[in-house]
């Protein structure tokens, strides 16, 4: 009978240890990806309009999916980008909100120090700043360019217009 007994055992402790070790990688990638997902999330709190911003949160639902905490929070914040326009958007909310997501998530993933106040300070240097200023006003200017071509306007007076409105800025 003990020989039965040792030779299960020798039969079942292989597959009990590869079961085992299975359990425990999927458990490191799910920590992994919380951990990159809280990563992106902390480095771009100062620039949400970025596109790893938006791609971030909306993988909080497929990341956190067992967490009802973050989705809540996650579900608050996206509350305040229910308008009719940006323009209509409480910026206010919106921040205090983010900040609330990301003090959920911190905690869930243990980092207990992590606080609002922290969290509230994104470092953005004054260069991102302009950048983005820049880019949106080029943005503005491809438009109204694009804009007086379809009105059938020519593209000399489409160019001294763009010109123009540079020099005025």
């Amino acid at each position: 009978m003990k020989d039965w007994i040792s030779i299960i055992a020798i039969l079942i402790s292989p597959l009990i240890a590869v079961c085992v070790t299975v359990w425990l990688e999927k458990r490191r990638s799910k920590r992994n990806d919380k951990m990159e997902l809280f990563q992106v999330l902390m480095t771009q709190r100062g620039i949400h309009e970025s596109y790893a911003w938006v791609n971030a949160l909306n993988s909080i639902h497929i990341i956190f999916s067992e967490n009802k905490a973050v989705l809540d929070a996650l579900d608050n914040l996206l509350s305040t980008t229910n308008v009719k326009s940006p323009e209509d958007m409480n910026l206010v909310d919106f921040d205090n909100k983010k900040i609330k997501l990301l003090e959920v998530i911190a905690k869930v993933l243990g980092y207990s120090n992590i606080n609002w106040e922290q969290i509230k300070t994104p470092y953005v240097p004054r260069w991102m700043v302009q950048e983005q200023a820049f880019n949106s006003t080029m943005k503005e200017a491809q438009l109204k360019y694009a804009e007086s071509i379809l009105n059938g306007q020519n593209i000399a007076f489409a160019l001294k217009q763009l010109g123009t409105q540079s020099q005025e800025d």
